[in-house]
């Protein structure tokens, strides 16, 4: 399983694609956090506060958008997000492995990046242990159950 892709600078049509066809868990993800606003002013709006951003094209297609967000103005922590659309499964799972390389650099920025997820999530739980996340607590937002994962320099 699998295809061509490639990380690129997220546009307006990566986000507008993205926000379209977004994968039910990542719909309810944003939901419980923001509730239910636009998904494509509020993925904008993630990108505007992200530090560095990307969009992951699979066979020229979006199929994912993320960002790294400083946790505050006076801390060096960042937070990492990701919404995903319908495919992204076909992404072989290395791709988070380049999407992390692409922006090595925030080890100089950060001793710890951290992710929020909501526990039934299981993809992108599994892709953030691949590149060396693990479970540092757990919280609920809107009633739901997330997990926090961290990767430490």
């Amino acid at each position: 399983m699998g295809g061509k892709y490639q990380i690129v600078p997220a546009t307006d049509a990566e986000v507008a694609h993205v926000a379209a066809n977004l994968r039910a868990v990542d719909r309810f993800e944003m939901e419980a956090v923001i509730g239910k606003a636009d998904p494509v002013q509020a993925i904008k709006e993630q990108l505007l506060l992200s530090e560095v951003s990307g969009a992951v094209l699979l066979e020229n297609q979006p199929v994912a958008i993320f960002g790294f967000i400083r946790a505050n103005l006076l801390s060096p922590a960042l937070n990492a997000w990701m919404l995903t659309a319908e495919g992204v499964q076909h992404v072989p799972v290395s791709f988070m492995r380049h999407v992390w390389q692409a922006f090595e650099h925030l080890d100089t920025i950060s001793e710890s990046v951290y992710c929020g997820v909501w526990e039934e999530n299981t993809p992108i739980i599994d892709w953030l242990r691949r590149i060396g996340f693990s479970q540092n607590g757990a919280y609920v937002v809107g009633g739901v159950n997330f997990q926090l994962y961290e990767r430490r320099k």
